[in-house]
């Protein structure tokens, strides 16, 4: 049937002829039920096993040598300018990267923008201070950063 031939041209998962029986078109319900399913999982499991696209270290320049800075190590980013510093157990390090650069280049799941100037490692936050129009986030390292208003509401989101 050409009819049956141009549903599988456009990727139909099934094809039914009338009459058909309650049987048949329950087969037909069940094929589609699992083709959703596998069309939700998919995505899911093609981002669990594709590398990861954000980096592990960030090379930045210190004298005349390049370290590597694992991110996984940053405490929090701080602007300077048009460059930004790297918050890390071990020191500070200045990047050649502004603040906004970097933080399209980290995950947002582990970094959150908190201040024009501030993107702090979720990982290492001590303590949030809640006062009644402001928030300040300690981190393990006792910094104290500021939260500004434009960003309380994804302070907000962290808290229950």
């Amino acid at each position: 049937d050409q009819y049956a031939l141009q549903a599988f041209d456009v990727h139909a998962v099934d094809y039914l002829l009338k009459p058909y029986t309650r049987e048949r078109f329950a087969q037909a319900v069940e094929r589609i039920n699992r083709a959703n399913s596998v069309q939700k999982i998919q995505p899911l499991a093609e981002s669990l096993l594709s590398p990861s696209i954000y980096p592990e270290k960030i090379l930045v320049q210190t004298g005349n040598r390049l370290v590597a800075v694992a991110v996984a190590d940053i405490l929090r980013i701080e602007a300077e300018g048009d460059y930004s510093n790297l918050v890390t157990g071990k020191g500070r390090f200045l990047s050649n990267y502004g603040i906004g650069g970097l933080e399209t280049k980290l995950n947002p799941q582990q970094f959150l923008r908190v201040h024009r100037s501030d993107i702090i490692n979720l990982n290492f936050i001590r303590e949030i201070q809640k006062y009644p129009s402001s928030y300040d986030v300690v981190m393990q390292n006792g910094d104290v950063v500021r939260v500004s208003r434009s960003y309380m509401d994804r302070i907000r989101e962290l808290t229950f």
